[in-house]
């Protein structure tokens, strides 16, 4: 047979973790391959093959295979390559959430002929984070909103305390978010921030200790489940954010968070917005202008939450509002993103 020579492009992300299973984030992206051999080769059917490769004992996910298809005619004026998408490599939930520590694996693409005879490859890096580990990929900001727990029964003394401050402060202990009270808009965004407030309240009550993270945001870093939270009594900007965000969540108002450069903080919507498309891509904002007219007309309210942790003096939800108007702003071009949770 003819000897075949084609390029290869690979778009992946650069990490897979347990924590992402459950999110919209593939590892493979597309696979592209362009025929740079002669012309004898055009028409070859060849079959793409993608698996992971990593040290450990049982295989990470399922290799995919792709459909077949010929090789066009080469072209170095017009080339025409070929894209595979909607690649799908389901992983085990059992190997990765064992991991302790990252992992390095490789992502490795085959094409294979009809002779089952291997034609082309390409290796790209895969880090196999811990189970509990984040890290800032910026192909997926949205990565962040997949430790966003409002299920979990660590919230449950969060929230039966945010009613009994919500019945003290307002008379009320329901906490039905975006409903009409009093008939207006105004109203309602009221209700919203005293559920938001009452929340706020309560985690801090709690005395969480500041804890200095472990790692970074772009080498990775671990992030606290709410119930370590609790059981530890320690926490970073990313654990205190999402364990705001997944109260509020309980609590039935849509929270966000905001992503700047080596910090993070929780906020939420001060109405009930629906479509948000136009916003969003793939439940994230990563343009800071838009991000900054959002917070300009009262659409969204930012909260510090490392504020939830011991201070002296302590630091009230109002304060905390006020906090991070500097990133809003965009002033110093910090501005990451923010994740709509209940999107991502």
């Amino acid at each position: 047979m003819t000897e075949i020579s084609v390029g290869i492009e690979v778009v992946s992300s650069p990490t897979l973790s347990y924590t992402y299973l459950g999110t919209r984030r593939p590892t493979v992206y597309s696979v592209t391959l362009t025929n740079t051999g002669p012309d004898a080769t055009a028409g070859t059917v060849v079959e793409p093959r993608i698996r992971i490769e990593s040290p450990l004992g049982a295989p990470v996910a399922d290799e995919w295979v792709g459909n077949p298809r010929p090789l066009p005619r080469p072209s170095k004026l017009h080339p025409e390559p070929i894209t595979w998408e909607r690649i799908r490599l389901p992983a085990s939930p059992r190997v990765l959430g064992q991991l302790n520590e990252q992992v390095n694996a490789e992502i490795v693409t085959e094409f294979v002929t009809e002779d089952n005879e291997v034609v082309a490859s390409d290796r790209q890096p895969l880090l196999l984070l811990a189970a509990n580990a984040w890290t800032d990929d910026r192909d997926h900001h949205g990565a962040l909103g997949a430790f966003v727990a409002p299920n979990s029964p660590a919230l449950v003394p969060i929230l039966r305390r945010a009613r009994e401050i919500l019945q003290e402060a307002t008379g009320d202990s329901g906490t039905g978010a975006y409903q009409m009270h009093g008939g207006t808009e105004e109203s309602s965004m009221l209700r919203v921030r005293h559920i938001a407030r009452a929340v706020y309240e309560s985690i801090r009550e709690i005395g969480i200790d500041y804890s200095n993270p472990e790692g970074t945001f772009n080498m990775g870093q671990k992030i606290r489940s709410p119930r370590a939270i609790l059981e530890q009594n320690a926490g970073t900007c990313l654990d205190t954010s999402v364990l705001y965000a997944s109260c509020l969540s309980a609590a039935g108002v849509e929270p966000v968070i905001f992503v700047v450069a080596g910090h993070a903080f929780s906020g939420y919507y001060t109405w009930k917005m629906r479509p948000k498309d136009e916003f969003f891509e793939d439940g994230v904002v990563t343009d800071p202008n838009l991000i900054g007219e959002m917070w300009k007309v009262s659409m969204v309210q930012p909260v510090e939450t490392t504020t939830l942790c011991r201070r002296s003096p302590p630091v009230g939800f109002e304060e905390a509002c006020e906090r991070n108007h500097e990133f809003l702003r965009n002033e110093d071009n910090s501005m990451d993103s923010m994740l709509d949770i209940g999107q991502v």
